[in-house]
């Protein structure tokens, strides 16, 4: 009792000064929890999306396929093996087929991916189920889409025809013209700027690689974890690596933060 009267003593005789440090201290405590915060959410929304909208819970890679090296791309496709074939038909995984193409939007030249899925996927967000639009008589453009990054970049709207041109498994060239049949708005970066959606079997026929793919994704519901003849099992976390290292290194730097805020 005799140390809270002399605590309470000291408070009050210290006067403005008392309330400068509680001031002080209150801060510093509430950027710190608030800043920590900000780095978890984000951490989490990240994740979420990531995961709803491009990695599923893992992936198959073709043998060939490296994300970070395009000249991959036109050896990384091979025929669909018959467990990915049966799990596709169950609707637990889907296949997507990449190659580079160019686009040429009001006569300019502009790189990008082209990549094809199934209209009819539930695996990942993206919404491909405007791919199924046919063609009015007599129309030849090819249903795509693309995201709000893309359709800024390019200064495309839904409706717009543009022609696009890429080259098919034996390296011969050729163009046909698409239509934008719908913009999708999604917080990934990696599966929206500089990429094009088509239906996959058309791109297949484009490629002249029938029944082939790139790589998988893989749902919840998949019970899939070992590698398959030709194809590497690539796991959630193996895929979350890159954001997760670079959400570590965001907490380092705001450790200093917190240690200046704290002197």
């Amino acid at each position: 009792m005799l140390a809270i009267k002399l605590a309470y003593r000291n408070l009050v005789g210290a006067g403005l000064r008392t309330w400068l440090n509680v001031i002080v201290l209150a801060f510093v405590l509430f950027m710190i929890i608030w800043h920590y915060g900000i780095l978890d959410g984000w951490n989490e929304q990240a994740n979420r999306d990531m995961q709803a909208w491009e990695v599923g819970n893992g992936q198959y890679w073709q043998e060939n396929y490296d994300p970070y090296d395009f000249f991959t791309l036109e050896d990384s496709h091979a025929k669909i093996p018959d467990a990915l074939q049966n799990a596709t038909t169950e609707g637990v995984v889907t296949p997507i087929l990449l190659t580079q193409a160019s686009v040429y939007p009001d006569g300019r030249i502009q790189g990008m991916l082209l990549k094809g899925i199934d209209p009819d996927q539930k695996v990942i967000a993206i919404p491909g189920a405007e791919l199924n639009i046919e063609s009015p008589a007599g129309g030849q453009e090819i249903p795509a889409i693309i995201g709000k990054r893309m359709a800024k970049n390019c200064k495309l709207k839904v409706g717009d025809v543009t022609i696009i041109r890429w080259r098919d498994v034996n390296g011969t060239f050729d163009a046909l013209e698409v239509k934008i049949v719908d913009i999708f708005d999604c917080n990934v970066p990696s599966i929206d700027g500089g990429q094009m959606y088509i239906n996959i079997n058309k791109l297949q026929e484009m490629m002249q690689a029938p029944n082939e793919a790139t790589l998988f994704v893989i749902s919840e519901d998949a019970e899939m974890s070992e590698d398959i003849s030709g194809w590497e099992y690539k796991e959630l976390d193996l895929l979350m690596t890159e954001m997760n290292e670079m959400m570590k290194m965001k907490k380092v730097g705001g450790s200093f933060i917190y240690f200046i805020l704290m002197l």
